[in-house]
Parts: C-alpha cells; sequence; structure tokens
C-alpha cells in the first residue's frame, strides 16, 4: 500500500515538481517509509510516490525508473507473483528488488502483454518516454483506486482525490445512478470531471496529442470456465486455489484479521493464523452482534482476540476523519466498524490487515440472491425475520411478468427510479443465460466497488495494507465458472465454499449458520434517534439544492436497511470538507 500522484503533459506549468509535492503531502499517510518525486528527462511527465514498506526489500523509494532513463513507475500495492515473473523473465539480481522494479522490466521486456500475468492488487502509472505515451492501469478487481482528470492541457491522477484537489478544486455532483443505487458507478465519482479508473482496465494517454484511451484487459465474464461436472472435483480444486493464495498473501510479518464471526473470515483465520483477530461489536444491538461465534473460533485457534465497541459518541468524534478519508459517500455498511479496527490495529503497530471479502458475491452469499433465484419462501425463520423489511420490499415491487433484471433492479434499488441506473444495471447483466452470473456480474459493479474503497482508504488513513485472498483472480475466475446448484439450493448459500470451510476445521456453529451479520453497525438507529437533531443540523442546507429532493422524498420501504439520512450527511459533510477548504 502506497501513495502515487503525477502530472503529465506536453507544457506542464511550471515549476513543476513542487505542485506534485503538494499533491503527494495531502496523501502521507499512505506512505510514512519515505516520499520521493521525480521528473522524466523531457520533462513531460513528474511523478510521486509515497512508500509503505511490505516485502522485502520493500525499502527502496519509489517512483522508479529504467537504467537509461526511458521508462518511469510511481505504483501502488503487491504484485504476489513477482518472485516467479522475475524468474521466468530472466531479471537480473532479482534477490535485490521489489515487486514494482520486476513490474517496470516486465513492461521494457513485453510491452502491455504483461499485464495479464500480474497476480496481485496494484494502481500504477507507468511512463515510456520514447513513445511519449503513459499508462494508468489498475487490478483485475480494483482492489487499489485510481483517479485522473484531464485539465488545462495535461493528466492529473492519484491514489486519492484529495491529492488531484491539491492541484485545483473541483464541484461536487450528484449522478442519476448515486441516488438510484446509493454510490457512484463505473467510472464516475461524486466530484465533477474526476474519474476513478474502471478494475481490469488501463488508460492509454498521448502527450504529444492529449488523446487518452481506455482500454480493459480482463472481463471475468469472458475468463475460462474451469469448473467441473463433479462437486468433489470442485471442491478440490478450490481448495487448491485458496491455499496457493493464501500461501503467496500471508504476510512473514506480524498481521490482524478482521473477524466478523461469519464462515468467510473465520475460514482464513484457521487458513492463516493470524498473530491477533479484531471484531467489531456493539452491546444492546444484537442485529450487530456475531462475538459468540467470533470468540468460539478465537478460543479454539488460541488466537488473541480484540474487541472494539464504536460507541454513538465515537461515530459523532470519528465521522468527519472518516468522510476526510473515503472522500464521498460510498453505500457501506462497514466503515464505522472497519474504521475503528484499523485504528486498533495501527494501536498495535501492525502494517498489514486481511479480510475475507469476495465469496459473498462470488458464490452468492446475500439474502437477495436467495430471494431472486428461489424466492421467500426457502428462507430460513432466522433469516426470514432479520430481513422481513427486505422480503416485503421485494413482494411489493416485482411480479411475475417482470425480467430477471427488472427484479433485480427494483431489489437494489435504495433510492428514486433511474432509467440511467436501469440501463447500467442491465449493461452489467447481458452476458451470459446462467443467472448466478448475472447476480455476481451486478454485485461487482454495484455493491462491491464500495466495499473494497472503503476498505482501501480507511486502512490507508492508518498506514495498513489491506488485503484479501479470495480475491486472487485465479479464485474470482474458479468461484465464478460454478453453476448456481454449487453455489445455492434449498435455502442454502455458498454452498461449495462452506463445505470448503468445513474441511479447514471451522466450527459448525459458524458454516452451518443460518442467519447473516457481517460487519454493519446501528449508525442509522443513531441518526434516527439519539443523533436526529444533530444530523438534521448537518443536512438542513442541502433541502435547498433541487438534485437532492428525491432522496428527502425517499420511502422508507426498506426499514432498518434504510441510509439515506446517512447518505445525506455524508453529502453534506463532503461539501464541507472539500468544496470549501482546498
Amino acid at each position: 500500500m502506497c501513495g502515487i500522484v503525477g502530472l503529465v503533459g506536453l507544457h506542464l506549468p511550471q515549476p513543476a515538481e513542487p505542485l506534485v509535492k503538494s499533491m503527494l503531502e495531502k496523501i502521507a499517510y499512505r506512505g510514512p517509509d519515505g516520499s520521493r518525486v521525480i521528473s522524466s528527462p523531457d520533462h513531460h511527465a513528474v511523478f510521486g510516490m509515497n512508500t509503505l514498506s511490505i516485502v522485502p526489500n520493500g525499502g527502496n523509494l519509489g517512483p522508479f525508473s529504467s537504467p537509461h532513463l526511458d521508462l518511469m513507475l510511481t505504483y501502488n500495492g503487491e504484485v504476489y507473483n513477482y518472485r516467479a515473473l522475475g524468474n521466468d523473465w530472466h531479471i537480473e539480481d532479482l534477490q535485490k528488488k521489489n515487486d514494482a522494479q520486476v513490474v517496470l522490466e516486465g513492461y521494457e521486456q513485453h510491452g502491455m502483454n504483461w499485464i495479464n500475468q500480474l497476480n496481485g492488487m496494484f494502481a500504477f502509472a507507468l511512463y515510456d518516454v520514447r513513445s511519449k505515451k503513459v499508462i494508468l492501469a489498475r487490478d483485475r478487481l480494483g482492489e487499489k483506486p485510481l483517479y485522473y482528470r484531464v485539465r488545462d492541457g495535461h493528466l492529473q491522477f492519484g491514489s486519492e482525490i484529495k491529492a488531484l484537489l491539491a492541484y485545483a478544486s473541483a464541484e461536487q455532483q450528484v449522478t442519476d445512478e448515486f441516488l438510484a443505487f446509493e454510490t457512484p458507478v463505473g467510472d464516475q465519482t461524486l466530484f465533477k470531471d474526476i474519474y476513478l479508473l474502471e478494475p481490469g482496465s488501463f488508460i492509454i494517454y498521448d502527450v504529444q496529442t492529449g488523446k487518452l484511451e481506455k482500454r480493459r484487459y480482463w472481463n471475468l465474464s469472458e475468463t475460462k470456465n474451469n469448473a467441473s461436472d463433479s462437486s468433489e472435483e470442485n471442491l478440490e480444486q478450490l481448495s487448491h486455489l485458496i491455499s496457493n493464495a493464501v500461501h503467496l498473501q500471508r504476510p512473514n510479518l506480524p498481521f490482524g484479521l478482521l473477524l466478523s464471526g461469519g464462515v468467510d473470515s473465520s475460514t482464513l483465520a484457521y487458513l492463516m493464523k493470524p498473530d491477533i483477530l479484531f471484531t467489531a461489536r456493539y452491546p444492546g444491538f444484537p442485529r450487530f452482534d456475531e462475538t459468540e461465534r467470533a470468540s468460539l473460533v478465537a478460543k479454539k485457534l488460541g488466537i488473541e482476540h480484540v474487541f472494539v465497541e464504536p460507541s454513538m459518541h465515537d461515530f459523532m468524534l470519528r465521522i468527519d476523519p472518516m468522510m476526510y478519508h473515503l472522500e464521498y459517500y460510498l453505500g457501506n455498511a462497514s466503515g464505522l466498524s472497519e474504521y475503528s479496527i484499523y485504528q486498533a490495529m495501527h494501536e498495535r503497530g501492525l502494517k498489514i490487515a486481511v479480510g475475507g471479502i469476495g465469496p459473498d458475491e462470488l458464490m452468492l452469499g446475500y439474502v437477495r440472491h436467495l430471494l431472486m433465484l428461489e424466492g421467500p419462501d426457502t428462507l430460513t425463520p432466522e433469516l426470514a425475520l432479520s430481513y422481513k423489511s427486505l422480503i416485503q420490499l421485494f413482494q411489493e415491487r416485482t411480479h411475475e411478468s417482470m425480467s430477471f433484471v427488472e427484479k433485480y433492479y427494483e431489489l437494489v434499488r435504495r433510492g428514486p427510479h433511474s432509467d440511467a441506473a436501469f440501463l447500467y444495471l442491465a449493461s452489467l447483466m447481458e452476458r451470459g443465460q446462467d443467472l448466478g452470473k448475472l447476480l455476481t456480474q451486478a454485485d461487482l459493479g454495484i455493491s462491491f466497488p464500495p466495499l473494497l474503497l472503503t476498505s482501501d482508504k480507511l486502512a490507508s488513513a492508518f498506514g495498513i495494507e489491506k488485503r484479501s485472498p479470495y480475491l486472487d483472480f485465479r479464485v474470482v475466475e474458479f468461484m465464478y465458472g460454478l453453476s448456481v446448484k454449487e453455489k445455492v439450493s434449498g435455502g442454502e448459500t455458498k454452498k461449495t465454499f462452506c463445505e470448503f470451510a468445513k474441511r479447514s476445521g471451522v466450527p459448525a456453529e459458524v458454516y452451518a449458520a443460518k442467519d447473516k451479520f457481517g460487519f454493519a453497525s446501528p449508525v442509522m438507529h443513531w441518526l434516527n434517534n439519539g443523533l436526529s437533531n444533530w444530523s438534521e443540523a448537518h443536512i438542513a442546507n442541502l433541502r435547498v439544492r433541487p438534485q437532492l429532493q428525491p432522496l428527502f422524498q425517499n420511502d422508507t420501504s426498506r426499514g432498518q436497511y434504510d441510509r439515506t439520512k446517512f447518505q445525506l450527511l455524508c453529502l453534506a459533510l463532503q461539501n464541507g470538507i472539500f468544496m470549501h477548504s482546498n
């Protein structure tokens, strides 16, 4: 985990280095082990990088350049298979080089063909002095963020938006998709003219012409299906792939694991044996409490277990710094829990956090997946009670004559209807006939990006790198390729994965649990009760903005899952933090 920034153009503002340094300073917390700014020999590119040293020999400060200074790289993330690639590419003095340097030499040998061989999480900018072109690239799933803007005849980029705001301010924008889905989608952000590079993509910026070209190098729906017709063979293959991913990503220094009490994080605890387990809990709110299962896992493994208990007062104190680091509302219920855990990890001196994100989207672990594939009658009594408002919403908004896409749109839509939002969802679900795959494609485009961005930004706030072994692209492709019956059947979700958890030693109380909580928090309860006046005072000024009227008029059919007031609060805080004080 590092922080990268840069300016690229034929006629950069002069002097450019101090500008890039000021951009870099805005995200200094992403790389507490050193900062550096370098310029290309032709003066058309200035790159900056804040470094967090994790891997062996990681103390080499970026940005990096080739021996002849014709290539320049600024780099954020980890390529876990860099040593194997270095051997394949016959890179000299491999033991003295880190993954960024291997990536740079790989490009010098193979050009853009090398990107499909990288296994990891990354976002980087590479300037080829010979062709006068810059490449901005992001990993397949989008674990590492990268934002960009073309302004004043040149390209600006950074790991976070605040780095771009250090160069020039931006207006707040609210899109129809954001109103409908509670989060920006695709390359959208809530800052005008600032874009998020989409996962599995890269852009090429021609310095001489100013032309920007977008390309996608990976699309999950187009990957090869390696699943078998045999459930046992699939289980063995899944076990092999996850074990290999865990081996690649397990740090050789102390690390913590976010343990929710669910099957995904519990399985990682058994596979990785972290130094400390961290769980968030909220006394008095059993709906958000999985501590009994989490404690069982910790006890059986004999691992130190740390609980964080964020209170309503803690939320009031932390929401401003949380929004500063998140930069805009992302539609994620786990923010407070994650922020509090990363803070506790930082206080323990940890630099790496591991989490279990992935199987819910890829193996269809959410209640909404059960509703779409099997209907509400197959839900257990526990789930039916916990998700009563969601079931009611599904029954009220959908009917038999609707298409599969139309039904899922009504299930994931949190705000007012938007033609643009529906068309975006339809574009995600246009490939293939497997209904399970269609659901995953939709989730990876709408609900998944906020989870990854939240984890990266809040962990980075404390100089912590977040790793997610289930997002190894080989695991992702295999999970995606499994048939629906291997994932959901008879009211059970993630069937093959739960069997893997069982064989990994996870207790039955966890892998066979029929309810699901995760890292959600009682923020909405606080905003509607103890913090009602406080939140209303913050959002009062938004009531005069016509574009936001749909949020004030939004129905509350989602019951306890409605987050409209929190959405408005974050919009107000974003406006106050970034629009008036750059």
